[in-house]
């Protein structure tokens, strides 16, 4: 009855409107600290937790209105990346081949006691179990780069790329790696350490068994890769590196040299929208905060900093900034609505039954993420929908982005897949996630 009553009134307040994106004031967030904050990860709008240059790192259970300091054990050096796959269970990597893993959000960290010789630079968890790791080592004569793999949460880590060479050209030096799934992912990498060279880009669609480099590269030294939905990607870099994205999973890219081209930092909000940080480094000038709704074609200041920036992170109904310093900024993304009664408010999720059913070749599903939960907060959520066959494997990824609130209509075509397999007569299963709602549903294929 309370929920009802909440609900009601919000409606009231939201009726005859249309559902838009407002961007609020950037806040300060207080970290009680002065280190430099080398990255930050959000699991969903609460729990996040971001990692300094040094031993010391943050978490918070409230979206940053409250940070506290904690610190990794019985190590003398901080780590490179990190990233939460639940509120318990989380991953990091680090310089001097280490990995890391914690069952209880941080208080403790068990470290991989395997050591591949190789400074770590990134990672990309799809579950609690399986994971990736990528880094490069360097000396005055020869170089490494290596794509490592875990399939049991860290316990045992197995390579599955090594590149080394004598000759600096003949190395590949990754940077950063994503994984879609358990299948397919991306990692990024250069041939040498200077603000010009070429970014070369690797894909496997088989969990990594196979990394093949692809015939197109990024113009300029990216430095991280992020997944905006499906196959858009966008990569940042460093130097004179502008943004790059990706709208076919790699096969091509696209950079604009406009006067924003000293792209630090990205935050992709959707495939064309999102957040970066522009810098140029041929002036003495603050660090600008920027939104794009076209993947960078045009731009918007939002808000200027003179700390230096270092990551950005969007989840949920914020945006988060880190930097110098112990820079820690948000910004909240609040909805308004209209051109809606009342009645017409999505107020549950739902996934509806396909029609037809059975069908040939194709099939339309709706669902509906609502307007606020059971806890009265906004529900953007990342969305997926996927079809699968009776062995559980994949067959076609229809959705996969967030959704702002709303009714959505997808129509799938069986002749028209997204894998390899082919679809016979029989049964099969879509399934809709968002947040922590699942559902499932059964669709027949009649040939």
């Amino acid at each position: 009855m309370r929920r009802f009553k909440q609900i009601a009134n919000y409606c009231l307040l939201i009726q005859l409107m249309t559902i838009t994106v407002l961007c609020q004031d950037w806040e300060v967030q207080s970290t009680n600290t002065k280190a430099s904050i080398r990255s930050i990860c959000f699991l969903d709008s609460l729990n996040g937790w971001a990692i300094t240059d040094s031993i010391i790192f943050l978490h918070t259970t409230n979206g940053g209105n409250d940070w506290i300091i904690e610190k990794i054990q019985n190590e003398k050096f901080g780590i490179q990346q990190i990233q939460f796959v639940t509120k318990g269970i989380g991953y990091a990597c680090a310089s001097q081949g280490r990995l890391f893993s914690t069952k209880d959000g941080g208080k403790t960290w068990i470290r991989y006691a395997g050591n591949f010789e190789i400074d770590f630079q990134d990672l990309s968890f799809v579950n609690e179990n399986e994971g990736w790791a990528a880094g490069q080592r360097y000396g005055d004569n020869f170089g490494r780069g290596m794509i490592v793999h875990t399939s049991d949460g860290g316990n045992s880590w197995q390579k599955q790329l090594e590149i080394e060479s004598t000759d600096r050209f003949g190395v590949k030096f990754f940077k950063a790696i994503r994984m879609k799934n358990n299948k397919e992912g991306w990692a990024i990498a250069g041939d040498y350490f200077d603000n010009f060279s070429l970014t070369y880009v690797y894909k496997t669609d088989d969990g990594g068994e196979n990394w093949n480099k692809l015939s197109s590269h990024i113009e300029g030294p990216a430095r991280r890769l992020k997944i905006a939905n499906s196959d858009t990607l966008w990569a940042d870099g460093y130097g004179v590196a502008p943004l790059s994205t990706t709208t076919n999973g790699g096969l091509s890219w696209d950079t604009y040299f406009n006067e924003y081209r000293y792209i630090k930092t990205i935050s992709p909000q959707s495939g064309n929208k999102g957040w970066v940080c522009y810098t140029d480094f041929r002036k003495v000038s603050p660090h600008y905060v920027l939104y794009t709704t076209d993947r960078g074609i045009s731009w918007v200041k939002e808000f200027q900093v003179n700390e230096n920036v270092t990551d950005m992170e969007n989840n949920g109904n914020y945006v988060w900034l880190s930097g110098g310093n112990g820079l820690i900024m948000r910004k909240k993304l609040v909805t308004t609505s209209i051109d809606e009664s009342a009645s017409e408010i999505p107020l549950d999720y739902t996934l509806s039954q396909n029609y037809p059913n059975p069908f040939n070749p194709e099939t339309t599903m709706e669902f509906t993420i609502p307007v606020v939960d059971a806890n009265f907060a906004s529900t953007t959520n990342h969305v997926t929908l996927k079809v699968y066959d009776v062995l559980g494997r994949e067959v076609a990824t229809l959705v996969d982005e967030y959704k702002q609130p709303g009714n959505y209509k997808v129509t799938f075509n069986a002749r028209h897949l997204s894998t390899p397999l082919e679809m016979t007569s029989g049964v099969y299963f879509y399934q809709l996630r968002a947040g922590s709602f699942v559902k499932t549903k059964k669709l027949v294929l009649m040939k």
